[in-house]
């Protein structure tokens, strides 16, 4: 909170100081995301049934204290398509629910995760972390991740039985 004073003058002279109602100072800026982090850097699909999991994190600074940020997001998604409203699991995932961890002064960390299925379209994928603080202020930042190709085949049952045959 900040008073501040002021006085007119003329040729005659100075007048008295006057003081301002208190004045509080809102938001100084908004969030900026740093380097965009990614574990694996490149992706190699699991067959099946199990998905792979990938990381996305990045550190997140906001001049009014790390307090000020509201949350984390981030998006997944192929290049060769424009980013969609709508996970489609082929070609993008959401997380809306990144973890902040680390956080001080002015500072915090997204960690964001996405479990990726056996059918994800092979290429370049962005993982885009995006930061909103208290004011509705917006930042993002994101990485490319090559997603390579699975050529993959699962036999099921693990066990084919032809029975007895008679030779001949």
């Amino acid at each position: 909170t900040w008073i501040c004073s002021a006085r007119a003058g003329d040729e005659v002279g100075w007048g008295p100081y006057v003081n301002s109602s208190a004045v509080t100072i809102g938001n100084t800026g908004g969030p900026s995301v740093g380097i965009v982090n990614r574990s694996p850097a490149t992706v190699d699909l699991n067959p099946g049934p199990d998905n792979t999991t990938i990381w996305c994190n990045a550190t997140i600074t906001d001049p009014d204290n790390y307090t000020d940020i509201a949350n984390a997001t981030a998006v997944f998604y192929n290049v060769s398509n424009a980013q969609t409203l709508a996970d489609n699991f082929s070609q993008q995932y959401t997380n809306t629910s990144c973890t902040l961890t680390g956080s001080s002064g002015n500072s915090t960390v997204a960690n964001c995760t996405f479990s990726i299925r056996y059918y994800a379209t092979p290429g370049t994928w962005n993982c885009s972390i995006n930061a909103t603080d208290k004011s509705v202020v917006f930042a993002n930042n994101y990485s490319n991740i090559t997603v390579n190709e699975l050529i993959a085949l699962t036999v099921y049952p693990a066990t084919v039985d032809f029975g007895s045959t008679a030779p001949g």
